[in-house]
């Protein structure tokens, strides 16, 4: 089955809740701040045509199970566990973000 920006980003909504049921917004900001970044990238990024492509599908299926084990971490009740998922998918957005920047570069 094919991973869509939508359902990635549908996951990453729900960490965020969870995280803000933990009361993130005064004694968590950064993670907090980390994931609303991280869904921002998603959504700038939902309508890219080469997230198509067979590259853009791979690396959003890492993306989409990396979401799911940040959100399966809310289950420990650590905040570093929580911490060290939210790095790995704080990466592979930031991978997102530097491919579609690189294909959006008009050679001229």
């Amino acid at each position: 089955m094919a991973v869509s920006v939508a359902d990635v980003r549908e996951t990453i909504d729900e960490s965020i809740a969870l995280l803000k049921n933990w009361g993130a917004e005064t004694e968590y900001p950064g993670p907090l701040s980390k994931l609303e970044s991280a869904r921002s990238v998603l959504i700038r990024n939902e309508k890219k045509i080469w997230l198509r492509s067979k590259k853009g599908r791979g690396m959003l299926a890492e993306v989409s199970s990396a979401a799911d084990r940040l959100k399966e971490s809310f289950a420990s009740g650590d905040i570093s566990v929580v911490e060290g998922a939210l790095v790995e998918v704080e990466a592979l957005v930031n991978a997102i973000e530097e491919e579609s920047r690189r294909r959006s570069m008009v050679v001229t």
